[in-house]
């Protein structure tokens, strides 16, 4: 009689009341002997129990959104010198604290920064990001090698032999086909002559001895690296900079060893443009903490989530003492973590949290980022994952009160998770994740319900819908039961399964999770049990990162060089003057430049000179051009010509592109012969000569023992000479 009223009690109550807590009393139950006894004083009580104010929920949605900004806070380069110390745990991206700034050069061109990046020792730098950037990899001074920051320039370069020598060590190693050899006397001028050599181990040696000066030209390249990193993990036994000491030795000293700090010293070269508008975010892609492993008693780095929970509760932001933890839980929430999945470990953590972020926030993320549960007040954890019940309990081991709670409400209902992670696959930036979203439930709803939840500790997409799925399925089975049990609960812990049977709920071995435990030596065992199901563990359906990722602007100081450079002369070149003279040229040729503020603003660079000069000629076409005339120029003389794209509006240039050697091509093609030469009197007669081919011309005559000159002007066909003469 009295589970029926029990049982009629709760049916007869309003459909509203099923989504919310249900308390029920039992004043006097008794267990059924020969029959059921009538009790005088039989009562229940219901009553609805609200889970959480408007108010409290907008509370606690300010604090998630406080805590989810980390997100971005994470990866921020800031100066300061006092800041919130920073715990980097498995693998992350984080940004840095900028503690000192020094300058170093002949024109300050130097900016070194000491960038703190975790308030510990770390195992090791993956990557290190300058203004977005991968540096790649470092050379053994720690100068980049590669990339936006590396850079080679070709230069050119003449060195000389005397008269009489033979050999000498070029200074650099030349660029294969580039080295030219000309020998030449300032008393001849023009005549100049190609030499015979060899080189062996960067010397080179002429066939013979020079019988004149000899020139040497020859191309090299210049390695331009923009950026020097040195790395300090924090060991305790680490040392002062020694790079830094070098460049600012009154600066940083031998006693700035910033043990305890994992730490880069980044030199930027501030002749790079985009170094010179302030200061660019700096970076570190780093393996973090190193953590003691309560399975092995080894201490190693790790991504295991168990492992970095016990971290943080014995470590000095929440400072729990080790003995006070059970540590058998910690073993067994990290055997489920590091078991071995298709797609890596089933849980891993990766991520920073800060000594001014609240504790509570922290530890309910850690136990999210491996579906897992931590009791505040006994520390017991647990880490998702079905595992058979360890105890039937039934209905006559509730010796007290008991409450259900037969559902949730329609607001805190979902069938789909959206949100953000952070991963290698977004760049270890925090990006929104492809949504999960379950289609039985979507059928059954009839519409979109979405939950936000972001996943800062979880590394790829396919660990994310594992979580989401078992997230959106454990919130539908959200059947709760609380009750007084006998000691027989005792053993029991949060995060067991149990199976229940009662004739009151119509239960038969239904599946319950333990969620809360509540007991003391001198009463019963309170329960909270929630409905659970092996299928909720289950992992989610194969899932691939973004297939179509975003990409990166385009760097606006990246400004592609010349692909070549020709250099022609001869008759085509000549510039014919208004005055009938003829100046020699070299017609220089490109091809279109390939970046567009080039092309549109900016301008081409020439610079050119002789072999056997060190001072350079300068020209300027538009970046839309290909081609040039310089001028003037030597005929029978050999050029070293060079060309670059220029930015204007960024002041950014490229490397010089350069043309072969050239030699010039002038005036060396003669007119055609004087026809119907005639004298009268003291006037020379000719036909008419082409002006293209006579002009600027000279010619000889002879008229009795004498030699002179004549020079022929357009158009001219006469001469008046100096006296008569027979031709």
């Amino acid at each position: 009689m009295i589970r029926l009223i029990v049982v009629l009690a709760w049916l007869l109550m309003p459909a509203a009341a099923y989504a919310a807590p249900v308390v029920g009393a039992l004043i006097a139950y008794l267990a059924p002997t020969a029959g059921w006894a009538l009790v005088a004083n039989l009562a229940f009580v219901a009553a609805l129990s609200v889970y959480g104010s408007a108010q409290q929920k907008k509370a606690d949605r300010k604090k998630r959104d406080e805590y989810n900004a980390g997100l971005q806070d994470r990866i921020a380069t800031v100066v300061a010198t006092e800041l919130p110390h920073v715990l980097v745990y498995g693998r992350a991206r984080v940004g840095s604290a900028v503690v000192a700034m020094f300058t170093s050069g002949d024109k300050d061109q130097y900016r070194h920064l000491v960038c703190v990046h975790a308030s510990h020792e770390c195992d090791a730098f993956e990557e290190i990001y300058v203004n977005k950037k991968a540096l790649g990899t470092l050379d053994a001074n720690g100068y980049v090698t590669s990339g936006d920051y590396y850079s080679t320039r070709t230069e050119a370069v003449t060195q000389y032999i005397s008269k009489g020598q033979s050999s000498i060590p070029l200074s650099y190693t030349p660029i294969g086909g580039t080295v030219q050899v000309l020998s030449w006397s300032f008393s001849e001028d023009g005549d100049i002559t190609v030499e015979t050599y060899s080189i062996t181990d960067n010397v080179l040696t002429l066939s013979a001895p020079a019988e004149r000066d000899v020139a040497i030209s020859y191309f090299y390249q210049v390695a331009q690296p923009r950026v020097r990193v040195q790395k300090h993990l924090g060991t305790p036994t680490d040392t002062a900079d020694a790079y830094l000491m070098s460049v600012v030795p009154s600066q940083w000293t031998s006693t700035a060893v910033l043990r305890g700090f994992c730490y880069t010293v980044i030199t930027l070269d501030l002749n790079q443009p985009e170094f010179q508008g302030g200061l660019v975010p700096i970076e570190v892609l780093l393996r973090g903490k190193k953590l003691y492993d309560v399975r092995t008693g080894v201490t190693a780095w790790s991504q295991n989530n168990a492992l970095v929970l016990y971290d943080y509760l014995t470590g000095p932001f929440c400072n729990i003492d080790a003995a006070d933890l059970p540590t058998a839980q910690f073993i067994t929430a990290a055997n489920v973590c590091d078991e071995a999945q298709s797609f890596g470990a089933r849980y891993t953590f990766n991520g920073t949290i800060t000594s001014d972020q609240q504790q509570p926030p922290v530890l309910e993320k850690m136990a999210q980022s491996m579906a897992g549960s931590i009791v505040p007040t006994s520390w017991e954890i647990t880490a998702g994952k079905y595992v058979a019940p360890v105890m039937t309990l039934e209905q006559e081991d509730i010796v007290g009160s008991f409450g259900l709670t037969p559902g949730i409400s329609d607001a805190d209902l979902y069938n789909g998770v959206r949100g953000q992670y952070v991963s290698s696959e977004t760049n270890y930036i925090a990006d929104d994740f492809r949504q999960f979203q379950n289609a039985t439930y979507l059928a059954t709803d009839g519409r979109d319900l979405f939950s936000n939840i972001d996943f800062p500790y979880t590394d790829s997409v396919q660990r994310v819908h594992n979580l989401c799925r078992i997230f959106t399925e454990d919130q539908r089975n959200a059947y709760t039961f609380r009750a007084e049990f006998s000691l027989k609960a005792w053993k029991l812990k949060v995060g067991d399964r149990v199976t229940m049977t009662s004739d009151v709920f119509g239960w038969s071995s239904k599946i319950f999770r333990v969620t809360d435990k509540k007991f003391s030596p001198t009463s019963s065992v309170e329960l909270t049990l929630k409905e659970d199901a092996e299928s909720i563990w289950d992992f989610a359906d194969a899932v691939e990162a973004d297939s179509t990722p975003n990409t990166n602007l385009p760097n606006p100081f990246d400004i592609a060089p010349l692909t070549s450079l020709t250099c022609e002369s001869g008759t085509d070149a000549l510039l014919i003057q208004q005055d009938g003279s003829i100046i020699s040229r070299i017609l220089v040729t490109w091809p279109e430049a390939s970046t567009q503020a080039v092309f549109t603003q900016g301008a081409i660079e020439i610079e050119y000179r002789k072999f056997n000069s060190d001072v350079w000629q300068e020209a300027e076409a538009k970046g839309s051009d290909t081609q040039i005339f310089i001028s003037p120029v030597q005929d029978g003389q050999y050029y070293i010509v060079r060309a670059r794209t220029v930015n204007s509006y960024l002041n950014v240039k490229s490397d010089w592109t350069y043309a072969e050697m050239h030699q010039v091509i002038g005036k060396t093609e003669p007119p055609d012969n004087i026809e119907s030469l005639s004298i009268s009197g003291a006037v020379l007669n000719w036909t008419a000569v082409d002006d293209v081919d006579l002009a600027g011309y000279k010619f000889r005559f002879h008229y009795g023992n004498n030699l002179d000159w004549g020079t022929a002007v357009p158009l001219h066909t006469g001469l008046i000479v100096s006296a008569p003469f027979v031709l």
